[in-house]
């Protein structure tokens, strides 16, 4: 059986992928957190904040960027690898997702042909979230593995939530708010736990 040192070497560019997809996840975070606080800054001014708001965007596009670049760098994980079926599935979900957004920035996309680029956006972090557990466990590392487990139970619980309440706005209005908060919650916590999932694979397929 091959050692640890031997399968971090035959991850190949594995590690580089891991690291831009963190990178985006800190870019994203942080254009989220500006998103919040620049109206408070730049309040009058109209036309300084369309300008702050244009960079932001532009720094979330980058952001995108980084970790799609990120995912299909992680292509090159070995053949021998359990489970890769689940990256080149999350990086085929992201590139239908990329052209639906493109395609009704140019032209009249169907309503719900626009919105299923969120469900795509959902489907490929979960692929990702497996390649991840996976990857976990083609290193032996129990805790990592036992991590992306954990934040995919959150994440479908996240999923539930946000489907309860679009739910609750037709059935029942007032507990849409109930549901909504519960979602933020299961949001903010999904994020951190991500971000340190993230930072724990890439301290693991650092070069020691």
């Amino acid at each position: 059986m091959d050692s640890t040192q031997d399968k971090l070497l035959r991850l190949n560019k594995v590690p580089l992928g891991i690291s831009l997809v963190f990178y985006g996840l800190e870019l994203t975070a942080l254009a989220i957190i500006l998103m919040f606080a620049v109206p408070f800054v730049v309040a009058g001014n109209l036309a300084l904040l369309i300008q702050v708001v244009f960079g932001l965007s532009i720094l979330l596009v980058g952001a995108s960027i980084l970790s799609f670049v990120g995912k299909a760098l992680c292509l090159t994980a070995p053949s021998d690898m359990q489970g890769k079926t689940a990256i080149y599935t999350a990086v085929v979900l992201d590139v239908l997702g990329i052209v639906i957004q493109l395609a009704s920035q140019f032209t009249t996309v169907p309503k719900m042909v626009a919105d299923s680029s969120n469900l795509l956006a959902i489907a490929a972090f979960v692929c990702f979230l497996l390649f991840l557990q996976q990857l976990g466990r083609y290193l032996h590392d129990d805790e990592l593995t036992s991590k992306s487990a954990g934040l995919l139970k959150l994440g479908i619980a996240l999923v539930v939530s946000l489907v309860l309440s679009l739910a609750s706005g037709f059935v029942m209005p007032p507990a849409i708010i109930l549901f909504v908060l519960v979602a933020l919650i299961l949001g903010m916590l999904g994020l951190i736990r991500y971000a340190r999932l993230l930072l724990g694979f890439k301290k693991k397929l650092s070069p020691s």
